[in-house]
């Protein structure tokens, strides 16, 4: 395991101290980040025999790839067993969304 990864579960372990597992919720966009992010934090929860963290997918569709990114945060939580919901918003094109 590289070192950034055992930093980030560190992290993790030390800033989730004071929140129950149960009470943990992850969003994750679909990018490289929020998924490491969503795994790192499901090595967590198993090496603490809790179960894989709740996560949220707010899927905007502002970007080309939006179904690409939503389908990758529900592939990667079925393969984590992770509870998964996603909402689908509507950005209004004003500036105000």
């Amino acid at each position: 395991m590289s070192e950034p990864r055992r930093a980030l579960q560190r992290a993790l372990v030390e800033g989730l101290a004071d929140v129950a597992p149960a009470d943990r919720c992850v969003a994750v966009s679909g990018g490289r980040d929020s998924l490491t992010l969503l795994h790192v934090l499901a090595e967590v929860h198993a090496a603490a025999g809790a179960a894989p963290p709740r996560v949220l997918h707010v899927h905007h569709g502002l970007a080309a790839a939006a179904d690409a990114w939503a389908a990758a945060v529900a592939d990667a939580c079925a393969r984590l067993a992770a509870p998964f919901e996603q909402v689908h918003v509507d950005v209004l094109e004003n500036g105000d969304g």
